[in-house]
């Protein structure tokens, strides 16, 4: 028995007195609004409905799923839709965060505006209860003249420093960029052909396991205790190590045999040291916002110390403090950024600065390296993250964060440009992934928190050194795994810097003014 008004058979079938059959609650409903047969359209109340007895069918099984096959076949459609509409969940929720980021970056940006409104408001409020009105109308246009000339100087001000911002914000030129993009691509081939040469160059573990303290130099800076600040050796001339203290004495020595071979004249406090890899040139980057540039000599057969001086000063565009300096790739630019937040790029050849960028107010610079292929700037900043500024763009690309607000004090990179490695302010060693953005491992004591942490890679990549306190970790950089552990022989001091050069070895610099040479026996 068929219901006239679904067409499907009646569970609780009923008959009216015009010999019709419907479903009790259709027909009942369709009662309450109409009061009439749907299909004669005569007067038909509830009472007129007689119940039919029969005895109660179950449903037909759907045709489709009488065979497994096609069973199986209906539910992977419904998996394959469930998985759309997962993706489309998943593709909806992260259009929805980065709406949510950007309304919640605006709205910051708008409290910081009003803020600043309102401060200058309560200002302007201030100033106009302390106005006095002046008594005599001679006086009130003298007052008027003088505020008209005021204003005409201040409007000039506003001019001029809006004037100092455009000119210390220079993009790079074309030309140089498209050299920059031309140059990573051939380093970047290059390095996959020379990767079976690095391999071959590669320090194994026995080795390693034999490092030990081979040469000692005390008093590098001078006759006293003098802290190295940074100090770096130079490529394809052994034994040799330029250092840099705080006072900003900077001395060439041969730790081999303790003997300084070149000494600075002129004392730049707080200075920081860049050594050319391949020229005889090192840079100081001072207080005073400028560059010195020095052209040293090595001579073993002296007896006294050579006194270098600056032979070329370069003063950047904007002075300020140099707080730190990265060479490129290309090995004639230089990457610089100043303690007012701003970085710049400059010519080694011409000695010029061609290029000046301010970083954004939220984040303080406090380290910086150059990817390998040299399209990628690295900076760290105060908040624990670390900014890849891409070149092509002249914009920040990625931004790393470890969910830590701790200061980044170092960024270095492997020569592979795979690995990452960042020392924060509390003194924990950070491997990062740049394929993965994440943190593979962490190195160091939280104990430890106070003292100065300094790492560097090998020239291959395969170890990472780490210096902190009276102590060097040797980590193999396949399963991120501590290898050898060195002592230093000088207890009293701790690690400033570290340097791992030409795969000869490893050579730190102390607080104590001493430089410790580690290699095989």
């Amino acid at each position: 028995m068929f219901c006239s008004l679904s067409g499907e058979p009646a569970k609780d079938p009923v008959i009216t007195k015009s010999g019709y059959i419907f479903e009790r609650r259709l027909i009942e409903k369709y009662i309450e609004s109409k009061g009439s047969c749907p299909v004669t359209q005569e007067s038909l109340e509830k009472e007129d409905l007689v119940s039919i007895k029969v005895p109660k069918v179950s449903n037909p099984i759907d045709p489709k799923l009488t065979s497994i096959p096609q069973f199986v076949e209906i539910l992977q459609t419904e998996w394959d839709s469930l998985v759309v509409e997962c993706f489309e969940l998943k593709k909806s929720l992260q259009k929805n965060r980065e709406e949510l980021a950007k309304t919640l970056y605006e709205y910051d940006a708008a409290c910081r505006v009003i803020a600043r409104l309102i401060t200058e408001r309560d200002e302007a409020r201030e100033a106009l209860s302390k106005y006095q009105i002046p008594e005599k109308p001679i006086q009130m246009k003298n007052k008027k003249k003088s505020t008209q000339q005021e204003i005409q100087k201040t409007i000039e001000k506003q001019m001029e420093i809006e004037l100092q911002k455009n000119e210390q914000s220079k993009q790079i030129p074309k030309e140089r960029i498209e050299n920059i993009v031309t140059l990573s691509k051939r380093l970047s081939t290059e390095r996959k052909k020379m990767r079976s040469n690095l391999r071959k160059k590669r320090i194994e573990l026995p080795k390693i396991q034999q490092f030990k303290q081979k040469y000692i130099n005390k008093n590098v800076l001078g006759e006293g205790e003098h802290c190295i600040k940074s100090l770096d050796t130079i490529e394809n001339i052994p034994n040799i190590v330029i250092s840099c203290g705080k006072e900003g004495e900077t001395t060439v020595s041969d730790y081999s045999s303790s003997r300084i071979l070149v000494k600075t004249k002129k004392k730049s406090e707080n200075a920081c040291l860049l050594v050319h890899p391949t020229n005889s040139l090192f840079l100081l980057g001072t207080n005073q916002g400028e560059l010195e540039f020095y052209n040293y000599k090595i001579d073993k057969s002296v007896k006294q110390p050579t006194v270098c001086v600056p032979n070329f000063t370069m003063p950047i565009s904007n002075p300020s403090p140099i707080m730190g300096m990265s060479l490129h790739p290309d090995k004639k630019t230089l990457l610089t950024y100043s303690k007012n937040n701003m970085f710049q790029l400059s010519d080694l050849e011409t000695q010029k600065n061609f290029s000046n960028h301010t970083f954004n107010n939220y984040d303080q610079i406090t380290s910086s390296c150059i990817h390998p292929d040299g399209i990628l700037f690295l900076f760290g900043t105060h908040n624990g993250k670390i900014h890849l500024w891409d070149v092509r763009s002249e914009q920040i690309a990625l931004t790393l964060s470890n969910n830590k607000e701790t200061k980044v004090d170092q960024i270095i990179s492997s020569n592979y440009g795979i690995h990452l490695g960042s020392v924060t302010s509390d003194s924990l060693v950070n491997i990062w992934d740049l394929r993965e953005q994440r943190v593979l491992k962490i190195f160091g004591n939280v104990e430890n928190n106070k003292s100065k942490t300094s790492i560097d890679f090998d020239q291959t990549g395969s170890h990472l050194c780490i210096g902190s306190l009276d102590q060097i970790q040797i980590i193999e950089s396949k399963n991120w795994e501590i290898v050898k552990e060195l002592n230093c022989v000088d207890k009293s001091s701790s690690i400033q810097d570290i340097s791992w050069g030409n795969n000869d070895g490893i050579t730190i610099g102390t607080s104590n003014g001493v430089i410790e040479h580690f290699s095989l026996s």
